[in-house]
């Protein structure tokens, strides 16, 4: 049920997958919902077309640079993350395997359920909000892969990829095609293979063209380039009476435009600066999943 005492009933920090499904499927049981991203709104055509423009391909705000890829120095590997509204699945190559069998028959998990089949009817509904097809042609590295494959004699182990890609005539345009038209339009992969730049034609399905799409179709708000530095619960410590979440400007030096916001719940996929900095949030912050 939604609540007029706050300015939302959630706050989802974080636009990627699982902030857009749980954004999706919130508005959908009636609440009012609100998704934080620190990261810019793109479209196809304003994504870089090579990791030379800096401006637009990485992520060092403090620098003035507020693109796509964030990379992340640990002790002795970079590791990159995306930066933008639709987070991960703006640039990933829309490659989407459901895990292999033996990872459902770990030790660690099997004796609660058979995962496999209580899994399967969501993966159904995640590979069909991002339409994922098997790629239909083989290109000169798949066969690069097959002959390999060939030679060490394990050629029954290859197999195509599963993407999020609508492959439709390369170049054209069409009306959506897989929600009946209620989505946005398409256009056909020309095999660029600017995949792990953004794509630009608009073919990989990513996230603002259907989990977000939808639910910004039923009223959630996308808060774009606004990063969260502050998580409070108001009232009561454990976060029951709600919460207030401070954002501003990401890499802003001087004229942060701080904004706060208040909300009954939230969803959180990693914890803000604030909070690893100061342990302001002292409460769990819910996550849903596509179910």
């Amino acid at each position: 049920m939604a609540s007029s005492a706050f300015d939302f009933d959630w706050l989802v920090i974080g636009s990627g997958f699982g902030g857009s499904v749980s954004a999706l499927r919130l508005a959908e049981k009636g609440y009012r919902v609100a998704v934080i991203e620190r990261g810019r709104r793109y479209r196809d055509e304003d994504l870089p077309k090579s990791t030379w423009q800096f401006g637009k391909y990485f992520w060092a705000p403090a620098l003035g640079l507020k693109g796509i890829m964030r990379m992340r120095l640990f002790r002795h590997v970079f590791t990159p993350s995306q930066i933008a509204v639709g987070g991960g699945s703006v640039v990933y190559g829309g490659v989407l395997y459901r895990a292999k069998p033996e990872f459902f028959d770990d030790a660690q998990w099997r004796s609660l359920g058979r995962w496999d089949q209580l899994l399967k009817p969501h993966y159904d509904t995640a590979e069909h909000m991002l339409g994922v097809k098997t790629v239909p042609f083989e290109s000169v590295n798949q066969q690069l892969i097959r002959s390999m494959a060939r030679h060490f004699g394990t050629e029954d182990t290859f197999t195509r990829a599963p993407t999020g890609v609508y492959f439709g005539e390369p170049g054209k345009s069409v009306k959506d095609p897989y929600f009946e038209g209620e989505g946005p339009d398409r256009t056909g992969c020309t095999r660029c293979g600017a995949c792990l730049v953004g794509c630009r034609v608009g073919a990989v399905n990513s996230l603002v063209k259907n989990y977000l799409w939808f639910a910004e179709k039923r009223g959630v708000q996308v808060l774009a380039e606004r990063e969260v530095v502050d998580v409070t619960p108001l009232g009561a410590p454990d976060g029951s009476q709600g919460y207030r979440v401070t954002t501003q400007r990401p890499g802003a030096w001087f004229a942060r435009d701080r904004r706060t916001f208040s909300a009954r719940r939230g969803f959180c996929r990693r914890h803000t600066r604030h909070e690893r900095t100061a342990g302001q949030l002292q409460a769990r912050w819910l996550a849903t999943a596509d179910q």
